[in-house]
């Protein structure tokens, strides 16, 4: 499993966040600039393990450990959510244990949700644009709200007008257009987190043919190339909104609020919030 650079990326990058002191441990000290965060000795202290042990642990060195010492090791951390089901898909390839009582598995072979009618029922869930994608981030189905939100990003290129299709995470990393006028401070505010997230979906999903595809196409262009390979460990908090400008609609912060409904693990429901920029006193 190609995950152990990410693996080691994450953990590392858990580690600086950590202060010592709210372990219960003393701070780090040694010549010249003061180390920040974990050491890998604190943190095999913490984990009751040998120094040596985690170092081998946190290369990705240590096959299929155990849930219960990931869930430590999430802990000890302070992983939020999303970076432990990336610890578990990192570590041991599957996702973490459903605190819910979850539904099925994936099946990489169909990746398409079948037999669900989403024709209506989106336009009553929310009045903001709202889309279902499949696990690649491709456009199923959408509300009226989201197809002029999608005439608003793709202008003239709309053609019929149908989002059907349309991949976020290629259009958030790959779009020159978006790159260049609509997502504000990109490569901080958005390519990042959708790198992140392109990353977090293939270490779900590595046969998944449109992830492969967009992440050949991510390597092949210089800009989102550098972000891919620095963004290991980049997460973002479940609501987090980023600045954006599109015709005809202004400028604000978006916040895309991702859940899967329930039972229906080939799906994410994508909600967009827009929040306009206030108007000046």
């Amino acid at each position: 499993m190609a995950t152990r650079g990410e693996l080691t990326a994450l953990l590392r990058y858990r580690r600086a966040q950590v202060d010592p002191v709210d372990a219960g441990l003393p701070r780090r000290g040694g010549r010249g600039r003061r180390a920040t965060g974990l050491s890998q000795a604190q943190v095999a202290q913490l984990l009751f393990r040998t120094e040596r042990w985690y170092g081998q642990f946190e290369r990705g060195g240590i096959d299929a450990p155990p849930p219960e010492l990931l869930e430590d090791v999430a802990r000890v951390l302070r992983m939020n959510e999303q970076e432990r089901a990336s610890l578990y898909l990192y570590a041991l390839g599957q996702e973490p244990p459903d605190r819910s009582a979850g539904g099925p598995q994936d099946d990489p072979a169909h990746d398409t949700p079948a037999g669900l009618s989403w024709a209506g029922l989106l336009d009553d869930v929310s009045p903001h644009p709202v889309a279902v994608t499949d696990v690649a981030w491709t456009v199923v189905a959408h509300n009226r709200g989201f197809a002029a939100f999608h005439r608003a990003l793709v202008g003239e290129r709309a053609g019929d007008g149908t989002p059907d299709g349309f991949n976020l995470l290629h259009w958030q990393l790959l779009c020159e257009e978006a790159r260049e006028r609509q997502l504000l401070g990109w490569e901080a505010e958005w390519a990042r987190s959708a790198a992140a997230r392109l990353r977090y979906s293939l270490a779900r999903h590595p046969n998944n043919r449109r992830l492969r595809r967009i992440e050949r196409e991510v390597l092949a262009d210089p800009r989102a190339e550098a972000v891919y390979r620095d963004c290991a460990h980049t997460f973002e908090p479940e609501r987090h909104s980023h600045p954006i400008r599109l015709d005809g609609w202004g400028s604000g912060r978006l916040a895309i609020l991702s859940m899967r409904p329930y039972s229906v693990s080939r799906t994410w429901l994508n909600i967009m919030v827009l929040e306009p920029e206030p108007e000046p006193a």
